[in-house]
């Protein structure tokens, strides 16, 4: 691995933290990439970060920062003592979380940076999350709430349902969608396979694996260089707004623009 220097403090170890389910994300292969494109970090898999630093508090704290105002017309608002037995069953049995429940993003942020113990919080160590959960945030100047793929720092959260949810779908399927919603239905699967099968993810999607990994390339990019993101839609360090141009950028070759296939080269 190629890195020009710019840090007096290079980054050698990822904790990789992992509560998305195997049908969504194969960790696996996502490690045996990293540790062939990056050998000078030592990537360690753990278990889900909420059951690694699992407390009482951080339950009921994760309980208390769900966003309401983005539920779906008709879906119940739950109650204190539901919301603490969802946390409570979902960071054990992580196929029960679900992207319908909305975490306020930077409050989680700062919630699951807080459980980081003191001696792995040094400027050589960074901690991923990957996880189901999805999150929200918004600027002080707007009013709209805008789902993340990806929350960047100490720790870095790459969310599944995020990158699902997040990067726009083609104006056609909104068309669709509305006709739909209009007769109170959903968009069949068999409709979205038929019609949409190449321009977006959905769930279980066999190309999340890919593309979650992308984006564990910008926040590594972003913590040796403090840049993610990369102007050129064919590199996988772009910050797409589009899921077509996402999945272009994440499953094209070659990988990487001229700038950064030296960041990431064995």
């Amino acid at each position: 691995m190629v890195i020009k220097e710019k840090k007096p403090n290079l980054l050698r170890k990822v904790y990789l933290y992992n509560e998305t389910p195997a049908i969504d994300l194969d960790v696996i292969y996502i490690c045996r990439y990293l540790s062939a494109q990056c050998p000078v970090l030592e990537i360690i898999l753990r278990e889900s970060f909420i059951a690694r630093f699992y407390s009482p508090d951080l339950i009921k704290s994760l309980a208390g920062i769900w966003s309401d105002e983005l539920l779906s017309p008709g879906y119940k608002v739950l109650s204190e003592e539901e919301r603490l037995e969802y946390e409570a069953i979902g960071y054990r049995q992580t196929e029960k979380l679900s992207p319908q429940v909305i975490y306020h993003g930077w409050p989680l942020w700062e919630l699951l940076k807080a459980q980081i113990p003191q001696k792995e919080a040094s400027l050589n160590a960074l901690h991923l999350i990957l996880t189901p959960r999805l999150a929200v945030t918004r600027e002080p100047d707007e009013k709209r709430f805008h789902a993340r793929t990806v929350l960047l720092g100490q720790p870095s959260i790459i969310s599944s349902s995020g990158l699902v949810e997040a990067p726009a779908r083609p104006q056609e399927y909104y068309f669709w969608q509305a006709g739909y919603r209009s007769l109170g239905l959903e968009i069949p699967e068999a409709v979205i396979r038929e019609k949409f099968a190449d321009q977006f993810l959905t769930y279980h999607d066999s190309r999340l694996s890919e593309v979650a990994l992308g984006y564990i390339l910008q926040t590594i990019a972003y913590y040796f260089y403090g840049e993610a993101f990369c102007q050129d839609p064919s590199c996988r360090l772009f910050n797409a707004h589009y899921q077509k141009a996402m999945l272009a950028a994440q499953l094209t070759f070659p990988e990487f623009c001229p700038r950064h296939s030296t960041l990431f080269s064995s």
